[in-house]
């Protein structure tokens, strides 16, 4: 009876056999009775293959309805802009002529510099001119005081001097460069308490339990060490004399390179499966100390997986405007972008009727009368809200 030709072992330096496709390509241990550790991986490979797909799907969710957002939201947001503009100039207009009371006058110099102020940090030089010729104070000066007091307060509450940060740029990117200052400061720190942590801890003798963990950290490094090399052994192009061959093993040693940068024990472990290094059975055989380090290194993958997963979703979220609670799924993307362009196409019929409504002086003087109660609502909504912050 012939025997069968033996493979490389997952955990071994030998030499690789020629790569040859292999149909079989699922890491899942297949056997009528698994062994817990065997449970363990076959679970986890399932959670890895779940946040792949979920991380794949965000991403084309996020591709899918981009242009839907910006075909829908886009000419709303111009139009809403413009109704905006001709509100501001024509309200600009109206204070130049008689008939006004005084009262009047200062509180359409308000409304002129609540409306013309988004549109002109938005980077309308016409704009801007009329916010300053109604204010009492220039948008440069606001704006300069505003970035004096977010320095202060930076400061204040954190420490971090960002007094050096002012460089032209807008308020919002001078709060961005403040968080990611303090940020890098909380990482800094945390890094140093972290090696302060490390280094008592290697001064310590070490138990019967952190030997194990160490010496499974430093088994997982090794086996992910070892079926790279494997792999380079196979597949490294320098080493094949067939132009087109050589081509292929550029390619798949680019996969491989990219995923040993990661640490993705599954795509070097399904390259060894189509390059017939191992069969679909040989992590079934494996012993407990070589699961359990495969284990461990699927563990840390997974967890990687799941931060970029909630990176990714963050990402959708903070670039299609939607609420924490929204769903990035396409039943949650499309209710949102119809609740979008419905808001949107309210405020414009509002902001095109008051427009209409304030070409007359009773109207005029009623949409005023309107607007100082929405901004005295406002302005107690967000003095509740800062006083439960």
């Amino acid at each position: 009876m012939t025997e069968p030709k033996p493979q490389a072992s997952l955990f071994s330096d030998a030499a690789a056999p020629a790569p040859a496709s292999s149909k079989d390509l699922s890491l899942q241990i297949k056997a009528p009775k698994l062994a817990p550790a065997q449970l363990r991986f076959n679970k986890l490979i399932e959670k890895i293959e779940q946040l792949t797909k979920k991380l794949a799907q965000t991403q084309t969710l996020a591709d899918t309805f981009r242009p839907l957002y910006s075909s829908a939201l886009q000419p709303l947001r111009a139009q809403y802009t413009a109704a905006v503009r001709d509100m501001v100039l024509w309200l600009d207009a109206r204070v130049q002529q008689k008939g006004l009371t005084p009262a009047m006058l200062r509180d359409i110099r308000v409304m002129v510099c609540n409306l013309s102020e988004p549109l002109a940090l938005a980077g309308d030089e016409g704009m801007r001119a009329l916010y300053d010729r109604h204010s009492p104070q220039s948008l440069s000066d606001k704006e300069k005081s505003a970035v004096s007091d977010i320095q202060d307060m930076v400061q204040r509450m954190t420490g971090v001097d960002v007094s050096d940060l002012d460089e032209g740029g807008s308020v919002e990117d001078l709060l961005h460069a403040s968080m990611q200052r303090l940020k890098q400061q909380v990482l800094d720190e945390r890094a140093e308490k972290k090696a302060k942590a490390q280094a008592r801890r290697d001064s310590r003798p070490r138990s019967a339990a952190q030997k194990k963990a160490q010496g499974q950290q430093q088994d997982a490094q090794g086996a992910l060490r070892t079926i790279y090399r494997q792999l380079a052994s196979a597949l490294h192009p320098d080493r094949e004399p067939d132009a087109l061959e050589r081509v292929r093993k550029t390619e798949l040693m680019g996969q491989v390179n990219a995923a040993y940068e990661r640490r993705d024990l599954m795509a070097l472990l399904t390259l060894q499966l189509s390059c017939e290094q191992i069969d679909a059975s040989a992590i079934s055989r494996l012993s407990a100390e070589k699961m359990a380090a495969l284990t461990l290194l699927l563990k840390e993958q997974a967890t990687a997986l799941e931060k970029d997963v909630h990176l990714e979703v963050s990402k959708v979220q903070q670039e299609f405007d939607l609420s924490p609670f929204t769903l990035v799924t396409t039943l949650g993307l499309t209710l949102d972008l119809d609740a979008q362009t419905n808001d949107l196409m309210q405020v414009l019929a509002e902001m095109q009727d008051d427009l209409r409504s304030v070409q007359t002086d009773a109207g005029l003087k009623h949409w005023v009368k309107t607007q100082k109660k929405m901004l005295k609502a406002q302005e107690l909504e967000s003095g509740f809200s800062d006083f439960f912050r």
